[in-house]
């Protein structure tokens, strides 16, 4: 009867531990039901505009990325700084295709925003008088005003 005790004790606790959650889990970006295919469309919008000329308030940095979300139909803020703020924060070091890269270009907090294409490259639109180019994470400007990453995957 022990045994038989033991043996059910020991499978009770096999079979339970799979439904253990730990707190404090550090979000590396990488999650099980991210939707690659979202990732992907976000990242073909975005280089569909390359070369286009900046527009404020319609293809400027943050309308870039807010264009690129819709055509994987996310709806995301429209400025950088709301973009930053209300985004799901991932690592540098665990950018994916589709994240968004923020930068601090003005001195006054997120100012700038861009979308990762992988391989430390980011589209962005610039400024004014500018066109939609790609750019490098590790280019020596914006490794300096490199503030954070998130998604809305």
């Amino acid at each position: 009867m022990k045994k038989i005790l033991l043996y059910a004790l020991i499978t009770a606790l096999f079979f339970s531990a799979g439904c253990v959650s730990f707190k404090g889990a550090v979000n590396t970006g990488h999650t099980a039901g991210t939707n690659i295919n979202a990732r992907e469309t976000v990242a073909r919008a975005a280089g569909d505009m390359l070369d286009r000329s900046y527009q404020y308030g319609s293809l400027d940095c943050s309308g870039l990325a807010q264009k690129a979300y819709s055509k994987a139909g996310i709806s995301i803020p429209r400025t950088s700084a709301a973009q930053y703020t209300k985004s799901v924060k991932v690592e540098k070091s665990a950018l994916q295709k589709g994240d968004l890269v923020f930068f601090n270009t003005s001195g006054g907090g997120v100012s700038h925003v861009g979308v990762y294409m992988g391989g430390g490259i980011f589209i962005h639109a610039p400024k004014t008088g500018d066109s939609v180019r790609k750019d490098e994470l590790e280019n020596v400007y914006w490794k300096k005003v490199f503030i954070g990453a998130g998604n809305y995957f």
